[in-house]
């Protein structure tokens, strides 16, 4: 098993936000279009594991957001890009009342015609969970509604199957692990890769604000590039400012 080249978004809006998980629209126009004279292919996951090739590579986004729908999903299908989107099955249509919302700022998730126009388009659906929740927080049962549940309904949702799980800030486990692929998913993405379970977890490399620039995401794919390893460590320090979010659902869970 080897690692594949995937970048993870979020949110891609002119709105402010005082997050780093915001990127403005022009921002990420520049970054594809930079990828896109290097030769390179943005694709889903499905597709890159169904045809993998050098020039390929993945691009996630987390939480299906409406500003995908919005500003992304056209302009990628200028290029000839698609993507993967990670599906926060209760919030469907809905404010992010989930996320601890800096600011008090607040963004609306893509809703069912939305994620079904770029279904129909060759964007694959995948599973963020039903509520977004950090899932080593929660009993057995609850970890199990989470994951069994949000695949049922997006498959009978978008009549789909759907083989990707998106683990909640990034946090995994064997015991996750291993309820995937009880409940039938072909593999997981996080923030870091694990080949030795029963299926596949796949790391990607995190976009953000600020610190990204036009080149960033090249180097983020590009292994041999003489900074990657920079981006490895840059991304490993941001990541942990997701714990800001599960400490805040600790809070208002009591």
């Amino acid at each position: 098993m080897q690692k594949i080249p995937i970048l993870a978004y979020h949110k891609i809006s002119p709105k402010f936000e005082l997050g780093l998980t915001t990127i403005s629209p022009k921002k990420f126009y520049k970054q594809m279009r930079y990828l896109k004279k290097k030769g390179m292919v943005g694709c889903s996951l499905k597709e890159y594991l169904q045809n993998p090739a050098e020039n390929k590579f993945v691009i996630t986004f987390d939480d299906a957001y409406e500003n995908i729908f919005e500003f992304v999903f056209p302009f990628l299908q200028s290029i000839g890009f698609t993507a993967s989107i990670f599906v926060i099955v209760n919030y469907i249509g809905k404010e992010n009342t989930w996320d601890a919302n800096l600011g008090g700022i607040k963004f609306k998730h893509a809703d069912k015609i939305q994620l079904e126009i770029m279904k129909d388009n060759n964007w694959e659906i995948c599973s963020h969970s039903m509520n977004h929740i950090a899932l080593g927080n929660l009993t057995e049962k609850k970890i199990k509604d989470e994951v069994k549940k949000s695949k049922l309904e997006l498959e009978k949702m978008f009549d789909i199957e759907v083989n990707s799980f998106g683990f909640p800030f990034g946090y995994y486990n064997k015991k996750l692990i291993k309820i995937l692929k009880e409940y039938g998913y072909k593999n997981g993405v996080g923030f870091t890769e694990n080949f030795k379970n029963d299926i596949p977890v796949y790391g990607r490399m995190g976009v953000y604000k600020l610190i990204d620039w036009k080149v960033s995401p090249y180097i983020k794919i590009n292994q041999k590039h003489f900074l990657h390893y920079f981006e490895l460590l840059k991304g490993k320090l941001i990541h942990l400012g997701s714990y800001l979010t599960v400490l805040y659902q600790k809070i208002i869970s009591k």
